[in-house]
């Protein structure tokens, strides 16, 4: 009994793993979990192209670049949900950041009852993300 209970454990770790290093390169349903990551961080996805794969022994690498807007808090909560554990394993590569324009400034009414000026930088950002398919073998 014991031991059908730790082969049902094992099979419910490789299935959560299949999640992290997937054996196929299912980029369709990859897009959707980035997509949705953009909207909940609140960065626009401008565009995304995937590249020529490279085989290593084991794994596949697959590169997407991408081109974000969005302010640079948005973008680190945008980089952090992508590789929130138990999600698809990716490294992020070549990240470049340019100021874009200054979102309109406005005001805010400070504690002490005095205004304040606040505005916001956007930012577009290039980068690649790699992401991986376990192959099992040469």
């Amino acid at each position: 009994e014991r031991l059908k209970e730790k082969y049902a454990q094992v099979l419910r770790q490789i299935e959560e793993n299949k999640k992290i290093l997937p054996d196929k390169a299912r980029l369709a349903e990859f897009i959707h979990s980035m997509e949705t990551d953009a909207e909940e961080a609140g960065v626009v996805i401008r565009s995304y192209v995937p590249g020529q794969g490279k085989s290593h022994d084991f794994y596949y690498e697959l590169p997407i670049s991408l081109q974000v807007s969005g302010t640079f808090v948005q973008l680190v909560r945008f980089l952090k949900l992508m590789t929130e554990p138990k999600k698809r394993l990716i490294n992020v590569e070549g990240l470049q950041l340019s100021a874009k324009t200054v979102r309109g400034k406005h005001r805010k009414a400070s504690p002490f009852g005095a205004g304040v000026t606040m505005s916001e930088t956007m930012v577009d950002a290039g980068f690649t993300v790699v992401t991986f398919v376990y192959t099992g073998g040469k």
